[in-house]
């Protein structure tokens, strides 16, 4: 049986009659563009490429006392010694707020924040409220997302996202077939920024204690360097195995509020506390002993990891894990032959070795001896 990555793995393409985009971890560094609409909703046809899709932060001081990187104090806390805290930071000008909508699919109950005008902004700052209602998410909107029938475990956009897609291509007036490549590519962004701070310039994001979902696209390809996760965040969704924080080659800090009820941070990797997963990491991580499982995607496209540890605690390594790290050469395992043999490196995967598809991985040296070659698994 033949299998293909799901829509949001390698490639992600995007395309108006016979164009057809890719882009694969990051190796297309693309304009963010300067085209947003308000209203990004509507009705349209999906094109005739429907599965044709496109690629798919900062201190907080949402918890009391120090922000993480030594600023202020969280404005919603008093500061140290009674002192009172100070005002809030004003949200950055130019994002983008799309509303969400309740059960009855009339009532707004929040926003959707995007990096809309501001994606060439280096430091944003997320209000926790815009127009009164909380700011919740930060990514692709959930019902842009379906499975995929044609492929267990995988997903793949919907046609609402094809409608909505289409109705903001209509709405600046453009024809597919008159556009150059980059062109086409700075609408795509510019449509996904609407939702997400993707291909941003952003190196820091304030995300405050309102937000509870970071969603597909969230912060990927931007040029985030630190994120600080509040405690409000209770979802951070990975589709196989695409996290918020693909191919983000600059981040090397990530910190979660020890308030937070679902994860955790450790040795900068995001950990879900209850499953025991390395959600995400990055460059620097160093992977927790106590660690039951590395997640799809989680250290994706990470192009300048060189080398890590796995602990031995380790049970499972799941699809993608290490996916076009291009220059990781080495592992280092706590365990022995034998032990990293019996780790399940193809719980959802394709192949055996799709836990490592397109890394350069030479050796995983174990406590006796090293692993080459087919040998690794």
């Amino acid at each position: 049986m033949k299998h293909k990555f799901c829509a949001l793995c390698l490639t992600l393409v995007m395309a108006m009659s016979a164009a057809t985009l890719f882009s694969a971890c990051g190796e297309e560094k693309t304009p963010s563009g300067d085209v947003n609409v308000t209203d990004p909703s509507g009705s349209g046809q999906n094109p005739d490429e429907g599965n044709k899709n496109p690629d798919g932060g900062g201190q907080n001081p949402g918890e009391g006392g120090q922000n993480p990187d030594g600023g202020e104090q969280n404005p919603g806390e008093g500061g140290e010694g009674g002192q009172p805290a100070p005002e809030e930071e004003q949200a950055t000008e130019g994002l983008h707020y799309t509303a969400i909508y309740g059960e009855d699919n009339t009532t707004a109950i929040g926003y959707i924040v995007g990096a809309g005008e501001a994606a060439e902004e280096e430091n944003i700052v997320i209000p926790a409220k815009h127009d009164g209602l909380p700011v919740l998410r930060i990514g692709l909107p959930e019902e842009y997302f379906g499975p995929d029938s044609a492929h267990e475990g995988a997903y793949n956009y919907t046609d609402k996202f094809f409608e909505s897609y289409n109705a903001y291509v209509a709405g600046l007036g453009y024809n597919f077939e008159e556009l150059e490549y980059q062109e086409v590519l700075a609408v795509r962004n510019s449509f996904i920024q609407q939702y997400s701070f993707a291909y941003s310039k952003a190196k820091t994001i304030k995300i405050p204690n309102s937000v509870t979902q970071l969603g597909i696209l969230a912060f990927s390809e931007s040029s985030i360097e630190s994120l600080y996760i509040p405690e409000s965040v209770t979802e951070i969704e990975t589709l196989n195995p695409q996290t918020p924080f693909w191919t983000c080659n600059k981040l090397t800090k990530i910190e979660v509020s020890e308030k937070n009820p679902v994860y955790r941070s450790e040795g900068n990797c995001l950990i879900e506390t209850a499953t025991k997963t390395v959600i995400a990491g990055c460059k620097t991580s160093v992977i927790p002993e106590g660690v039951l499982a590395i997640g799809a995607g989680a250290f994706a496209c990470m192009e300048e990891l060189e080398e890590i540890n796995i602990p031995k605690s380790v049970t499972v390594i799941r699809n993608y894990a290490f996916l076009q790290c291009t220059k990781l050469k080495r592992i280092v395992y706590g365990g022995t032959e034998e032990e990293w043999k019996n780790i399940d490196k193809r719980e959802n995967n394709y192949s055996a070795q799709g836990w490592r598809t397109g890394a350069s991985i030479e050796e995983v040296v174990c406590t006796n001896g090293t692993l080459t070659g087919s040998d690794i698994g």
